[in-house]
């Protein structure tokens, strides 16, 4: 089972480039105990939003369980000219599995 998981999704792509004040990056991380936090950033690396959350443990038990069925060995595949996500996620025994592609 999945302890805590974070994502992190990009939309920095080739052409044209963002104004300094458009968000292009999201960071979201949950824990198996209900807390997560939201992070926002916009082009000129200022973070625009931070908010902590409080989910329902069963709620976010559930979801973690959906990215740990989710997560497979294949690879991903890699597109230059899109934006890119990426997941870290910590198992029960310390296991941290590393996975990310193309958005």
């Amino acid at each position: 089972m999945l302890k805590k998981a974070r994502i992190i999704s990009n939309s920095i792509c080739y052409g044209p480039q963002p104004e300094l004040e458009d968000e292009v990056e999201q960071r979201l991380s949950i824990t198996d105990e209900g807390r997560g936090v939201l992070v926002r950033y916009n082009y000129a690396g200022k973070r625009i939003e931070y908010r902590q959350l409080r989910i329902p443990k069963e709620e976010v038990q559930a979801v973690l369980s959906l990215i740990e069925k989710g997560i497979t060995d294949e690879e991903y595949f890699m597109v230059t000219d899109v934006g890119c996500w990426g997941l870290s996620a910590e198992t029960s025994n310390g296991e941290t599995i590393k996975i990310g592609g193309s958005l």
